[in-house]
C-alpha cells in the first residue's frame, strides 16, 4: 500500500523527515492528478475533497477536525460512502482498520461504483439535469450533505 500525503502549500515536505519508500509527501497535488489512481481517500472531510472523491468514485475514511468537516463526515457515513473516525478513535491501528474496511467491504465498493457513472441526468422534457462536470450521484450526495446553490451545487 502506498500513501500520498499533501501537507499544504506552506509546509515543506522535508520537515516530516525521511519516509519509507511507499510514502510520498508533497506540498500540494491537484485532486485531478492525485485521485484517479487511488483506491480510497483518507482526509479530514472538507466538502471539496469529499466531492472530488465522489467524482472519482472513491470510498472515504474521514477524520474530521473542524468547520464543516464533522457534518460532512457524518453524512458520508450515513450514505455508506465512507467511514468516520472521531478523535478518540484515531490510533494508527484504527485508521488502518478503517482503510481496510472501506477497501474490503462490498457495500463501500457498491457505493463507490454507483458514483462512477458520469453525468446521467434524466433527459425528459422539463427534467432537472445534473450540473455539468458532476455525476448525478455526486449531485444528490451534495444535497444530502447540506450543500446548496450558493456553493455552486443545486440541491
Amino acid at each position: 500500500m502506498n500513501l500520498v500525503l499533501t501537507g499544504g502549500r506552506k509546509r515543506d515536505p522535508a520537515q516530516f523527515g525521511p519516509q519509507p519508500e511507499q510514502v510520498h509527501i508533497a506540498r500540494y497535488i491537484p485532486h485531478s492528478l492525485l485521485l484517479p489512481p487511488c483506491d480510497t481517500v483518507l482526509a479530514p472531510g472538507s466538502i471539496n475533497t469529499v466531492m472530488a472523491a465522489l467524482r472519482y468514485g472513491l470510498p472515504l475514511v474521514l477524520l474530521p477536525i473542524a468547520g464543516e468537516q464533522p457534518h460532512v463526515a457524518a453524512h458520508c457515513a450515513e450514505l455508506g460512502i465512507g467511514r468516520t473516525l472521531v478523535p478518540t478513535e484515531r490510533a494508527p491501528g484504527a485508521i488502518r482498520a478503517a482503510v481496510h474496511a472501506v477497501l474490503g467491504d462490498p457495500g463501500y465498493r457498491t457505493a463507490r461504483a454507483a458514483t462512477r457513472g458520469g453525468n446521467r441526468g434524466n433527459a425528459g422534457a422539463g427534467a432537472r439535469r445534473c450540473p455539468p462536470g458532476t455525476s448525478c450521484r455526486e449531485w444528490r450526495t451534495a444535497g444530502a450533505l447540506g450543500w446548496s446553490d450558493k456553493h455552486g451545487v443545486a440541491t
